[in-house]
């Protein structure tokens, strides 16, 4: 059933290479496959293209947590969390600040 809707997500990347939904999506779904290395590079590479697209941030600073690169994913989380702001997105800004919070208060430990 993944593998059909990633089949599926993945041609209609093809047709319309620059949404950053889809792309999202297809890196949710390799997430949920267990493929690290290819989640990671996707949304690497929506936060590069598509800074705007801010659900992004949060995905790949909780990646560079899990992989232990804390200073990185605070740099991310702060990024984003300026983004929010400009947009005014309270949802992603909420989300950020918690994370930034969270990693923050830890590291002080």
């Amino acid at each position: 059933m993944v593998e059909d809707r990633l089949t599926f997500m993945e041609e209609m990347l093809d047709t319309n290479p620059n949404d950053p939904f889809l792309l999202y999506a297809i890196a949710v779904e390799y997430r949920n496959k267990g493929e690290e290395k290819k989640t990671e590079q996707i949304f690497t590479k929506l936060v590069k293209e598509h800074p705007e697209y801010l659900p992004s941030y949060y995905q790949l600073g909780q990646i560079l947590e899990k992989k232990g690169k804390m200073s990185k994913a605070i740099a991310l989380y702060r990024k984003g969390k300026v983004l929010a702001e400009k947009a005014n997105d309270q949802k992603a800004l909420g989300e950020l600040s918690e994370a930034l919070l969270i990693l923050v208060h830890q590291d002080e430990y």
